[in-house]
């Protein structure tokens, strides 16, 4: 026996009857209101009173309401023998919606298709594929209305990059795939111009591959979603090296109002209007809280990992190979700045095995001309994976082999690794084989051409002499097999040397700075390795313009971030973050001609670097003197011959 029936609440009722009675005449879609007559019956007389003057208005909220009610009604599922129309003929009626309504009032028509694509998606691709780029020229033609623009671009991801759609494949609907990527890179076009429009994308694809709240759902509808992640992967790579650059004057907005944010609830703007997350860091911010969340023993998200390195170091050697020398704070400088950050928080969470396959094309990156702060990044990677899978030891010793003209300054890189030497001696296996080939292959760069160079390996032989210089001695001493023969005298010889530098001009600055070099001082590879240093502190000291610095609160306002032992939000010891930038930074740009380091090296006069007047009396006193033993007047005329028949700039 069925209990007695309970009368259902007022509002319900009153929604189940407006849908049930919307259903019954589905078939006429975008029904508009019937206009009232112009002329009044008993005058004759045409009479525009304040209903017909609004009639548009109201006939477009009339449309759109009828769209309300109809989504209202799908997503509550009432029960019933309701007739409706097919899939197809529902989207074909949206799309036409989409001509009639206002770009305002478009919303409830994008969330109703939201929920229909999906039904016709295999279907009805062509269809599909119309009524996802109606939509995305509407979003274009509202760029001018923040006001429609930024809800309406919401409703558009929400539909378009919908998970069941997302998990479409090429071969299952290779034009709906190809127009939603197309999408996607116009949009992302569009944010370089429009500071915010990413985040919207980013946002909603990082929470639908992997929610905050994944709630009663299993282990494998979780997967299923987010196994979509791999066929959009260009996206997450985008989020991971973005950032317009952007004029001084858009900076000192945004700026604003980051500083306002920050106050809180201190201030009265942060209560009255709320956070929309356009900050042009926010997409960097939400993929590293989306890559913190990533478990290793996941398949899927291990592969996922894996292509997104993959496809970042591409894009590392892409600029790489068409910028032979970038400007300081460049886009190039940036995006390369991006790569290896985000490569550098990966590591920890990456195979073995696939480590060292890419290690080749590290190591590779160590060779091109970096700026510092991408140097800084590179090394620091070195010396990670070594302390990490000290078996790779040899592949280190085999960079020191190249042909020295294609290293110049480069080497310079892989001295710096050995610099921090006693980080990675702990984990090799033949500690005294291995400290001798660092001290072999620092001593032949102790005689190099280069003066860089040179400071660089005094630096490391003085650092890696340090670590079992006292013990090789006395076991040379007492006549064993570890002997260094004889070696001994020559590193004194050049540790003297580099000491005596303290008395020889702008050499000792140079010995004193780099010594005193945050790298090199009080940076550990290990004990600070997190996202504060990694994000914030290194491009702090790396000389990176402060737009490019992520600060540790974001990660923790703005998005959902995992912290894990082997990589912590903020940095365990503060040692790092209270250095001030020191004056020496890496350079790797070759020879440097004009770098007046050696007060009695021979010089190459450049005449076009120097101006005339910056000659004073030297070039004004030869005429003078010449002309007083001459017995004639001074003449301002200046004559610079050359007794060689041939091209100029011949050196010499």
């Amino acid at each position: 026996m069925h209990g007695p029936l309970q009368p259902e609440p007022a509002e319900t009722s009153n929604c189940t009857s407006v849908y049930r009675a919307s259903t019954v005449c589905m078939v006429h879609f975008n029904q508009s209101l019937l206009k009232p007559p112009t002329v009044h019956q008993s005058t004759g007389v045409s009479e525009q009173g304040p209903l017909l003057q609004d009639w548009g208005r109201m006939a477009a909220h009339f449309i759109r309401d009828q769209w309300t009610c109809l989504g209202y009604g799908r997503r509550i599922g009432l029960p019933g023998p309701l007739e409706l129309p097919r899939a197809s003929g529902s989207l074909e009626a949206a799309i036409e919606a989409l001509s009639l309504l206002p770009s305002g009032l478009v919303l409830p028509v994008l969330d109703f298709m939201a929920s229909m694509l999906p039904q016709v998606a295999l279907s009805e691709e062509a269809l599909c594929v119309e009524a996802v780029t109606v939509s995305w020229k509407l979003v274009l033609g509202l760029s001018s209305n923040p006001h429609d623009f930024w809800p309406t671009l919401q409703g558009f991801v929400t539909m378009a990059f919908h998970h069941s759609l997302l998990e479409l494949t090429v071969d299952q609907a290779p034009g709906f795939t190809a127009t939603l990527q197309q999408i996607a890179v116009e949009l992302m076009e569009l944010s370089q111009a429009k500071t915010g429009v990413f985040n919207v994308l980013i946002q909603h694809c990082c929470h639908t591959w992997l929610p905050s709240d994944p709630g009663s759902e299993g282990q494998s509808q979780s997967d299923a979603m987010f196994s979509s992640a791999l066929l959009h992967p260009d996206i997450l790579a985008e989020a991971c090296v973005y950032g317009p650059v952007f004029r001084r004057d858009q900076r000192l907005i945004q700026e604003v109002q980051v500083f306002v944010e920050r106050l809180g609830e201190k201030c009265a703007a942060n209560t009255a209007v709320p956070s929309d997350n356009r900050d042009d860091q926010f997409p960097r911010v939400c993929v590293v809280a989306f890559l913190s969340r990533l478990q290793p023993s996941n398949q899927l998200h291990e592969r996922l990992m894996e292509e997104l390195v993959l496809r970042l170091l591409k894009k590392d050697e892409a600029i790489s190979k068409s910028k032979q020398r970038y400007y300081s704070n460049s886009l190039q400088h940036r995006v390369k700045n991006r790569v290896w950050q985000t490569l550098l928080m990966l590591l920890p969470k990456l195979r073995g095995e696939f480590v060292g396959t890419i290690l080749g094309r590290v190591f590779e990156a160590g060779f091109v001309s970096n700026q510092a702060s991408v140097k800084y990044l590179i090394e620091w990677k070195m010396v990670l994976i070594l302390v990490q899978y000290p078996e790779h030891i040899d592949r280190l010793w085999t960079c020191f082999r190249v042909d020295q003209e294609k290293t110049k300054t480069s080497v310079c890189t892989f001295l710096s690794v050995l610099v921090h030497l006693n980080i990675i001696m702990p984990q090799l296996k033949e500690k005294a084989l291995q400290w001798r080939k660092a001290l072999d292959v620092i001593l032949q760069w102790c005689f190099s051409h280069n003066f860089s160079v040179r400071l660089y390996a005094l630096l490391a032989l003085k650092r890696v002499w340090g670590l079992e210089g006292a013990r090789a001695e006395a076991e040379e001493g007492a006549g064993g097999p570890d002997g260094l023969g004889g070696l001994a005298t020559v590193v004194k010889a050049c540790l003297h040397q580099a000491e005596a530098m303290q008395s020889t001009g702008n050499a000792s600055k140079n010995w004193t700075r780099i010594q005193d070099h945050f790298f090199f001082g009080v940076f550990h590879p290990v004990r600070d390795y997190s996202v504060e240093t990694i994000f914030y502190t290194f491009p702090s000291l790396s000389e990176v313009f402060e737009d490019e610095w992520i600060p540790p609160w974001k990660f923790e306002k703005l998005v959902d971030f995992s912290q894990s032992a082997s990589l912590p939000l903020r940095n365990p010891v503060p040692d790092l973050s209270q250095i001030q930038p020191g004056d020496w930074i890496q350079q790797d740009k070759g020879d440097q001609d004009g770098e007046e380091r050696w007060a009695e090296v021979q010089k190459k006069m450049t005449p076009w670097r120097l101006g005339i007047q910056e000659q004073g009396p030297e070039l004004g006193l030869v005429p003078q003197q010449r002309a007083a033993r001459l017995g004639k007047l001074h003449s301002s005329l200046l004559v610079v011959a050359s007794l060689i028949d041939k091209p100029t700039n011949l050196g010499g």
